[in-house]
């Protein structure tokens, strides 16, 4: 079987998934822009984007500040996420950085 999802033709974005025969399969049984995914694309879903020009996939963009890695398809924030291990972080767009997040006891 075949994995495949359906394109959202003016934005981009996966509106459907189905497993099928094959490609051509669902191009002639069903109307719109389909695309086949292959084993890379195993956690593409409904409300992900599609890059028709390099023929990947991303997330939605997290947040405005954030800009699409064209290597990776990955979103990177404008500042690096500080890298400590014992404090967990989460991003401000307010104030475009990151901030530690309080312990809820």
């Amino acid at each position: 079987m075949t994995r495949c999802v359906k394109i959202n033709e003016n934005t981009n974005t996966v509106i459907n998934s189905i497993e099928c025969e094959s490609l051509e399969w669902c191009k002639t049984y069903h109307r719109g822009l389909w695309v086949e995914l292959g084993d890379k694309d195993k956690c593409i879903g409904i409300g992900d984007i599609y890059y028709p020009q390099f023929e990947r996939f991303s997330k939605p963009q997290p947040y405005p500040s954030w800009t699409l890695n064209l290597e990776t398809f990955l979103w990177d924030p404008p500042i690096p996420k500080p890298n400590n291990d014992n404090d967990l972080y989460t991003w401000s767009e307010e104030d475009h950085n990151w901030v530690l997040k309080h312990p809820t006891n």
